[in-house]
């Protein structure tokens, strides 16, 4: 968390990044630490500096390994870093600058629309980053299994909780205020919306 500072504090860099679709399905510790992870995406995505796009499986293959480029106000410092699981290469010549540069631009034209967590779930017309991280978000109810006329899926989002028919995962979706949906969820568990027999 301190090194993501840097995008916040005076001065703040510009950061563009394209995530591969296979790095947010991967799990590293639990559920609850990976939902964190996305939500911190989609926060991240609210700084104007920030630009975060997501290549999806549907997509063109990838480009065959993670690199990143430097770029500071001094074009002479430079730099392409790819990343290898040994040793990363570090290229700063004009070449490798100008051939990594284009295939950025390549991918960042493939990938879907930036996510941007301004729009609300339900006004998605098309799919997008923001879209596709929401949608891994997405829980079905633990009450809903083996119930498949009333089924419902939940998920948090920043600010916000949403509800949606999981037999309709294209239909509109409710958003509620969290505290008012943690309150609904604990008078449901006590039962203050049982049916009277």
């Amino acid at each position: 968390m301190q090194r993501q500072s840097v995008l916040t504090g005076e001065q703040a860099p510009a950061l563009h990044a394209i995530i591969h679709e296979a790095a947010l399905h991967a799990s590293f510790g639990s559920p609850e630490i990976m939902r964190d992870q996305l939500l911190r995406l989609i926060e991240l995505s609210r700084l104007p500096n920030v630009t975060i796009q997501v290549l999806p499986f549907h997509g063109p293959v990838a480009f065959g390994s993670s690199f990143t480029l430097v770029e500071p106000n001094i074009r002479e410092l430079s730099t392409v870093i790819v990343a290898h699981v040994e040793e990363s290469l570090y290229l700063g010549d004009v070449d490798a600058l100008a051939r990594y540069n284009e295939w950025f631009d390549r991918m960042s034209e493939l990938a879907l629309p930036p996510v941007d967590a301004t729009i609300s779930p339900e006004r998605h017309g098309v799919m997008d980053s923001l879209g596709l991280i929401q949608r891994l978000l997405w829980q079905k109810s633990s009450f809903s299994e083996g119930h498949t006329e009333t089924c419902v899926e939940v998920a948090s989002m920043p600010h916000a909780v949403a509800v949606r028919d999981s037999t309709d995962p294209d239909g509109p979706v409710l958003t509620f205020r969290p505290e008012a949906f943690a309150a609904f969820v604990a008078a449901a568990a006590t039962g203050e919306f049982r049916a009277a027999e």
